[in-house]
């Protein structure tokens, strides 16, 4: 169950109210990669507005036959943007593996703990054209069971 904040809350009161996602992509302890749907800085941190777009969040369990499906998620951005191709700021790095949150945030929200943590898992797989790039992200729950059986 998702751990929803009360600013979120009293962001989402309004019709007219709207939640946008920020990404968040752990490349080590103290550097990340921050991207949304707006240019700006939240909670301190420059995110980048690079045509984000974000797949559906869906997850099931079936207690009967104690099946579980392990969501993946499908980020796709443009390969412009932070003065130069995404894929040549970040041409050293290499994506597989790496931890990435899904938050979502509206208007209300100030700091990362008053978004929504929607997701959280690891890039499985990393393309890129001249035009876009695309990330497929695991779930972390996988990487969890794995460990449990």
């Amino acid at each position: 169950m998702l751990n929803i904040p009360q600013r979120f809350k009293d962001g989402q009161a309004s019709s007219a109210s709207f939640a946008y996602p920020l990404i968040q992509i752990k490349i080590n302890e103290d550097d990340f990669i921050y991207i949304s749907q707006y240019k700006g800085i939240f909670d301190g941190n420059v995110y980048e507005d690079l045509a984000l777009s974000v797949g559906a969040i869906n997850d099931s369990v079936d207690f009967g036959s104690k099946k579980f499906k392990i969501n993946n998620i499908n980020i796709t951005l443009s390969n412009t943007g932070y003065g130069q191709r995404f894929t040549d700021k970040f041409a050293n790095i290499t994506f597989s593996g790496l931890e990435t949150s899904i938050y979502y945030a509206n208007k209300n929200c100030k700091t990362i703990d008053d978004c929504v943590l929607a997701f959280r898992g690891y890039v499985r797989d990393y393309s890129s054209d001249n035009n876009k790039v695309s990330l497929n992200i695991n779930d972390y729950a996988q990487y969890i069971l794995r460990d449990q059986t």
